[in-house]
């Protein structure tokens, strides 16, 4: 059975396949590629046209890591997963096919298809957008809470009230967006619970629950982390992904891929393996990877810089709610990978949400301490402190920069 939904002439990746994907790709994606013998033949198949030929090629010019993540992005955009296999093989990757092969059919990760259809239009998605920046940017008098909950309490009156099934259940879905928001304010188990069964259960029974679902999954694995239940969070986490899995809205995804990313992070801020980080980084690299950024250039920044900025934290060991461990170790290659997403960051400076301003300087002065730059690293600090007044959703997250802050100027 072909696991992929095919939309025109692109491929959007069951998250099925994704799992599979997200263990495998890491391994090989600095590997010893055929670029050439891999182009040559997604044309000779009639995969690309001639111009898209030529323009890959032209990118053998790029560093190794960069050509070969635009080639896979390109090649799991395309190809269904038994032609990707076929790809590899026939190029002479029999290692990296047979270990994919090995992933999918061999882990027990593979789960029943479920083709959700989801009824959640892209413009609700552009609501959420419009809304993370606000929240990013922190422009409410009141603060983030008393306006999430302002939100929150209208959506639920109108859905009450609305008698045209498709204007509710987008108010639904926009109910969900807001939720998704609001339950990030909050660390307490409880209060977090309490929130999203609130959701669950004002549920019109006249609409597609699927969306809403989803969301109350990812965020209960996450809450469910934050409360050191990995157990929990995992049972959780997989049934998001069974509730998404065949789902072809990419920006669906994105909320998902992101509670994934942020679960292994929370894991890794409990017990620092090196497994842990592997998640963290490949499951944001993969989310980047997935992400199709024609969908909505607006979004796919958005989503973007929130991946690259979760990433970087991740290898230079700060912790979720900003704490840098500063006696764990960072080696060369993770300093040197984190340098390279924070010029990505850079890229797009002056757009930058005040919370993802704040992090950016924050890992900055990490980067700088690490190269024994103690100058720098206190004047990026003094910045991330300083944007932290409107940049954290938690005191204590202002209180761990601060305390790093003054660290660095001890040190120095």
């Amino acid at each position: 059975m072909n696991l992929a939904v095919i939309m025109g002439d692109r491929t959007v990746v069951s998250l099925r396949d994704w799992k599979v994907y997200e263990k495998v790709i890491p391994k090989y994606i600095t590997g010893n590629i055929n670029i050439h013998k891999a182009i040559v033949w997604l044309h000779e198949h009639e995969y690309i046209t001639i111009d898209e030929k030529l323009n890959l090629i032209s990118l053998c010019q790029l560093q190794r890591c960069d050509r070969n993540k635009t080639l896979f992005k390109k090649i799991f955009q395309l190809l269904d997963f038994q032609n990707i296999i076929r790809l590899f093989q026939e190029i002479g990757q029999h290692a990296f096919a047979d270990e994919l092969k090995l992933e999918r059919y061999g882990s027990g990760i593979a789960m029943p298809s479920q083709g959700a259809d989801l009824a959640v239009t892209r413009a609700t998605f552009r609501y959420y957008n419009n809304m993370k920046i606000q929240m990013d940017n922190n422009i409410f008098k009141q603060g983030r809470i008393p306006e999430l909950n302002r939100r929150s309490l209208l959506l639920k009156s109108e859905i009450i009230t609305e008698r045209n099934l498709s204007r509710k259940q987008r108010l639904v879905n926009r109910y969900a967006m807001v939720i998704y928001q609001k339950v990030a304010q909050y660390r307490d188990r409880d209060k977090r619970v309490q929130i999203l069964d609130e959701m669950k259960q004002s549920l019109p029974d006249d609409v597609d629950p699927n969306f809403t679902n989803i969301i109350y999954a990812s965020k209960m694995a996450v809450t469910e982390m934050h409360a050191d239940h990995v157990a929990s969070a995992e049972r959780y986490m997989d049934e998001a992904f069974t509730q998404c899995d065949g789902c072809d809205q990419t920006f669906v995804k994105s909320f998902l891929f992101h509670d994934l990313q942020f679960v292994s992070r929370i894991l890794y801020s409990y017990s620092p393996a090196e497994n842990h980080l592997k998640d963290t980084i490949s499951r944001g690299d993969l989310g980047l990877f997935f992400m199709q950024e024609d969908f909505d250039s607006t979004a796919a920044q958005i989503w973007s810089r929130i991946y690259l900025s979760e990433n970087a934290m991740g290898l230079l060991k700060v912790r979720s709610n900003f704490k840098v461990l500063v006696n764990e170790s960072v080696d060369g290659s993770e300093l040197e990978h984190a340098e390279q997403l924070l010029s990505r960051l850079l890229r797009s400076r002056d757009s930058l949400e005040l919370r993802r301003e704040m992090i950016y300087n924050l890992c900055q002065a990490r980067v700088c301490e690490l190269k024994e730059n103690i100058n720098d690293a206190i004047g990026f600090a003094f910045k991330a402190k300083d944007l932290a007044k409107e940049g954290v959703h938690f005191k204590n997250d202002e209180t761990n920069i601060d305390e790093y802050y003054k660290y660095l100027c001890r040190k120095g």
